[in-house]
C-alpha cells in the first residue's frame, strides 16, 4: 500500500522521519517537500492534487 505524508507549513519532509521507521516493507512511503512539488505552480489544493497523482502513478 502506498502511503504520502504531507507536511505542515513551516515543515519539511523531514518531519516525517520518526514516523516513517514505524512502517515495514510492505508500506511504500512517500514523503515530499511540498515547495518543490509546487514550485512556480499555483498554490492551490487542484495543483497539490495533480502533482501527487502524477508523482505516485510514476513511483
Amino acid at each position: 500500500m502506498k502511503y504520502i505524508m504531507l507536511h505542515g507549513l513551516g515543515q519539511s519532509s523531514e518531519s516525517w522521519s520518526d514516523t516513517v521507521k514505524v512502517f515495514n516493507d510492505d508500506f511504500e512511503v512517500l514523503c515530499p517537500n511540498l515547495s518543490d512539488w509546487l514550485s512556480g505552480k499555483t498554490p492551490c489544493y487542484d495543483t497539490l492534487y495533480r502533482t501527487a497523482t502524477v508523482t505516485v502513478k510514476n513511483r
